[in-house]
């Protein structure tokens, strides 16, 4: 049984396996990279808070740079899903 040329012409712009694979790992690498970079603002602030007077909930700023940069994350996430 052969496969209709049409058919084959719809199919030919879907991305391949090994290109699915890649992107995996690409996301797979921004996860850990952002994991990695709140791990250290989240230890910067704690050492800050346990040598400074301030209150310790004050300026909870580490959180300035995990939201918007997880947001980037899940959106391209999501994109190349979608």
């Amino acid at each position: 049984m052969s496969v209709d040329p049409n058919i084959r012409s719809v199919f030919a712009d879907l991305p391949r396996q090994e290109e699915k694979k890649q992107s995996k790992r690409h996301l797979g690498s921004d996860w850990r990279l952002w994991a990695s970079m709140s791990l250290v603002t989240w230890a910067i602030w704690g050492v800050d808070v346990a040598t400074s007077k301030g209150h310790p909930l004050d300026g909870i700023w580490p959180l300035w740079v995990m939201v918007p940069w997880g947001a980037v994350v899940l959106a391209d996430g999501i994109q190349r899903k979608g």
